[in-house]
């Protein structure tokens, strides 16, 4: 037998207890470094995040790079309280949609100048088509 399984062998039951939460420690730390690793390679994905009926007004406010207290102004609450509710909760609660929420969220985002906010607000259904032209006639002198 080699030198290290007659070592191991011959462990006492404190030296087996040290080896296991050696081993314990050492998992933990590679779990954490994973799930670290992870979020830091999925962080990127929650810039320009749509808005969603789950998201609270406070989630919104990080996402985007605003105060909350523009946001819960532009939704008539008031700011000084952290308010945990899900959007369309206080959709529900305003006799409201969720996309009127949305666009004044959105429109919110905008005027204060978040660089994470397209100046037009998202809108639904499908992208506008392009007009269809006739083929025009090639000017003088150009190459075709």
């Amino acid at each position: 037998m080699g030198g290290l399984a007659a070592t191991i062998k011959g462990f006492r039951w404190t030296q087996w207890l040290l080896l296991g939460c050696f081993l314990l420690a050492t998992f933990l730390t590679a779990f954490t470094i994973y799930r670290t690793v992870g979020h830091a390679r999925s962080f990127r994905h929650h810039r320009n995040e749509p808005i969603r009926a789950w998201m609270t007004v406070g989630y919104v406010a990080h996402t985007y790079h605003v105060p909350a207290a523009v946001l819960y102004n532009a939704l008539g609450l008031p700011g000084d309280r952290f308010d945990k509710r899900p959007l369309k909760v206080i959709a529900r609660e305003q006799h409201k949609s969720m996309d009127e929420i949305r666009v004044e969220m959105e429109e919110a985002i905008v005027q204060a100048g978040s660089p994470y906010m397209s100046p037009t607000p998202t809108r639904r259904g499908p992208p506008p088509r392009a007009p269809v032209h006739a083929p025009s006639e090639p000017q003088k002198g150009a190459t075709p």
